[in-house]
């Protein structure tokens, strides 16, 4: 630090005699020189705060003392012996790293470590923690999990550790689920209470070589203030009485504004909602059948959804010629099913399963459970919110119940009916669609890395003709259907895996054979190969990831790139076009932005580009909308908050459900202001269970409506009054392009 400081030094210095000031400038000179030397002073301070060197704090409540490095973040010492404030500013990682003071440490008799901190600020914040082995990444050697922090709250997390005291360590799956039914907070992303379950892979408690409590690219700086850090042995799990879950799938221990008290108070205001819908008219001014904008331009109607760019921005256009933005909703359907074997006690009650009127809400798996893991046998699911519709509406809830979501959909604005939806019931009720399919059951990249598995082998043979297949299948029902938009092919693959799972596999993996039927090709010998590599691999079968990268190998990497993503987007583009000739192609809703390679190539064939968006607004200056030609679709976003008795906020986290509508507003007038965006669909119609989807454990606060059906009303009306608003608002801007 005290050669920082004489660098610091010698820099006042060089910049005073740089100024060249004469004598009868002198007091100009002391005013100057007293302000360079504050501006050095100040540059010395923030060096000291946001890369401080290592210090020595206490881990309370532990044997372990650490030492603190300071990354991107600025550290305050407060009043109390252990409390200390953290800065954290605006870049990618900001966090602040706690190490050994030598070696490693063995935390294999630790079932938690704990962290109480309070979040001064004014909005809810993500903490997240990591604790590394040695070659951590982000994905193995590691573990993470994260909390969402209620403004000016204390909270004490507890942050749950893979110890063999866990079930989740236990490798015998019988002798695991009988652990579960004792311990009963799994199969749920957040329970009752501040637990957090930590996640990684290759992950070995007894060889720590430290941990970070890190934020997520902060766009502001943002602080908290740490009261304690230890760990703890014992593993009992918070402590909270069971049944939970009430009759009608509501949280039985809170009480909220909106909250259903009993199946007669559900079952009246639906019935009452439903006499006043069909005693009004439903016809909308200034829209066409499709609900596209009449008092906009007339253009060419072709009888079928299409796009156009006018003044600079993208629109779809209806099949009557009128300009339309995609304002939908993703899981418009009854299919949240969460697990209740051996999780009977948390249910207050359960429908009979062999009752006919509820016999549907019930059905059987094998093994699941995505990467969240626990759920590792068959078992029986239950859906609450199917179970709570029966009993608004009868065994003939169908009709019904469309009728109703229809009317409410089209009263607060929304105008198209998204992916995974139950399409077949909204047939009749004139509202447009997006389906979204799949490849089918086609060859994939053996071992390559993926949150939702490897990515589609597409230099298979058989990928071709597979996807070819499902997809002539998956769009026979809807092909002749005017309401019917376009169609998305997959959902959130996972492009990054795909160099990795390239390179590391051996020529049986037909992609691996494809690359280095490229490389042969351009190089003729594995000499050749090796002298532009400068590596020295035996044979064609030895290919793999050099040390160093030339600019031959990352020729030839993004070269094959490219092609991969070539071959994926021309077999599903020319499959739509061939089966589907007169809908769109929307792509195949990136998990944010892809790379690249990926994304140029998206727009060669996809008719519309279709992304995942979850934050707080578009990001208008990413890189990646910089080069794109092609109208983006928003396949998902939503915001949560945990003030009417849900336990996850998901993606998004708010402060309150007045906060949740005033961030839906402005992320919509982010869409609508931008030129490339034709729409945005949240996600998702319903909250999912409290109990956790019963594949990967979601129990988020997403919903436009709870799972007793009643809809969030702050929520509702914002998107009511917004919605009116968009294309107005779109137009103008248009306009204002154009006379510039």
């Amino acid at each position: 630090m005290r050669s920082q400081f004489l660098d610091l030094r010698i820099f006042y210095h060089k910049l005073l005699s740089q100024l060249n000031i004469t004598k009868q400038q002198k007091e100009k000179k002391q005013v100057m020189s007293r302000k360079i030397l504050l501006v050095c002073i100040s540059m010395w301070v923030y060096f000291i705060c946001v890369y401080a060197d290592s210090q020595e704090i206490d881990i309370a409540g532990s044997p372990f003392k650490s030492k603190m490095e300071c990354n991107y973040v600025g550290l305050q010492k407060l009043k109390h012996d252990n409390d200390f404030r953290v800065n954290f500013h605006p870049s990618d990682w900001p966090n602040v790293f706690f190490k050994p003071e030598s070696g490693g440490w063995d935390w294999s008799e630790y079932c938690w470590l704990v962290v109480k901190v309070f979040n001064p600020e004014k909005d809810v914040i993500r903490m997240n923690v990591r604790i590394d082995n040695e070659g951590a990444n982000g994905r193995e050697h590691c573990i993470t999990g994260g909390f969402n922090l209620p403004p000016k709250r204390e909270k004490s997390i507890s942050f749950l550790l893979p110890n063999s005291s866990y079930p989740f360590s236990i490798p015998d799956e019988k002798e695991r689920l009988e652990v579960y039914s004792k311990h009963p907070l799994w199969g749920m992303r957040r329970a009752p209470g501040n637990f957090v379950e930590m996640k990684g892979e290759k992950f070995d408690l007894s060889k720590i070589v430290g941990f970070q409590i890190f934020m997520a690219q902060p766009k502001n700086k943002t602080k908290l203030e740490f009261r304690e850090i230890r760990l703890e042995k014992q593993f009992d799990l918070p402590d909270f009485p069971l049944p939970f879950v009430d009759v009608l799938g509501q949280y039985k221990h809170m009480d909220w504004k909106g909250k259903t008290y009993s199946e007669k108070e559900m079952v009246e205001r639906a019935q009452k909602e439903l006499q006043k819908i069909r005693k009004q008219c439903t016809i909308k001014k200034d829209f066409d059948i499709y609900g596209g904008w009449e008092k906009g331009p007339q253009l060419n109607a072709t009888g079928w959804f299409r796009t156009e760019q006018i003044d600079g921005y993208w629109w779809l256009v209806t099949p009557e010629g009128h300009l339309f933005l995609s304002i939908g909703v993703d899981c418009v359907g009854l299919s949240d099913f969460t697990f209740i074997t051996n999780r009977e006690k948390w249910f207050e009650y359960l429908p009979d399963m062999n009752d006919p009127k509820f016999k549907s809400c019930f059905t059987k798996t094998g093994k699941a459970g995505h990467w969240f893991g626990h759920i590792v046998d068959e078992g029986w699911l239950y859906c609450p919110y199917k179970a709570n519709i029966i009993r608004q509406f009868g065994e003939t809830w169908e009709q019904p119940w469309s009728e109703q979501t229809t009317a409410r959909l089209k009263k607060w604005g929304f105008n198209t009916i998204g992916a995974w939806s139950s399409v077949h019931l909204f047939a009749d009720k004139k509202i447009p669609f997006i389906i979204i399919l799949g490849p089918g059951n086609v060859p994939r990249i053996k071992n390559a890395p993926g949150y939702w598995g490897p990515i589609y082998d597409v230099f298979d043979p058989q990928f071709e003709e597979i996807a070819n297949s499902n997809i002539h299948k998956g769009v026979e029902a809807y092909k002749n259907n005017p309401y019917c938009i376009g169609y998305f092919v997959d959902n959130e693959l996972s492009w990054d895996g795909v160099w990795e799972g390239t390179i590391r596999n051996d020529l049986e993996q037909a992609c691996k054979k494809e690359f280095v039927r490229m490389c042969q090709e351009r190089y003729g010998t594995i000499e050749e190969l090796n002298k532009q590599w400068r590596t020295s691999f035996r044979d064609w079968a030895e290919i793999n990831e050099p040390e160093v990268e030339t600019e031959a190998f990352k020729q030839d990497r993004d070269e094959y790139l490219t092609r991969f993503a070539d071959k994926y987007f021309s077999v599903i583009s020319q499959a739509v076009k061939r089966y589907a000739p007169h809908q769109l192609y929307m792509g195949c809703r990136f998990a944010g932005f892809p790379p690249e390679f990926v994304w140029k190539s998206a727009q060669k064939y996809a008719d519309v580009v279709s992304i995942n968006i979850y934050r707080k607004e578009v990001p208008k200056g990413h890189a990646m909308l910089k080069i794109t030609e092609k109208p983006i679709i928003i396949g998902e976003f939503h915001f949560g908050a945990l003030d009417r008795g849900m336990f996850h906020t998901g993606l998004v986290a708010c402060k309150d459900q007045k906060d949740r509508a005033e961030k839906y507003v402005h992320y919509v007038n982010s869409v609508v202001t931008h030129p490339l965006f034709i729409g945005c669909h949240w996600f998702q119609w319903a909250d999912q269970p409290i109990t956790g989807r019963y594949f990967d454990g979601e129990n988020y606060n997403i919903g436009l409506v709870d799972v007793t059906n009643n809809p969030y009303p702050e929520l509702t009306n914002s998107a009511m009054k917004i919605h009116k608003k968009i294309y107005q608002i779109r137009w103008s801007e248009g306009q204002k392009r154009k006379s510039e």
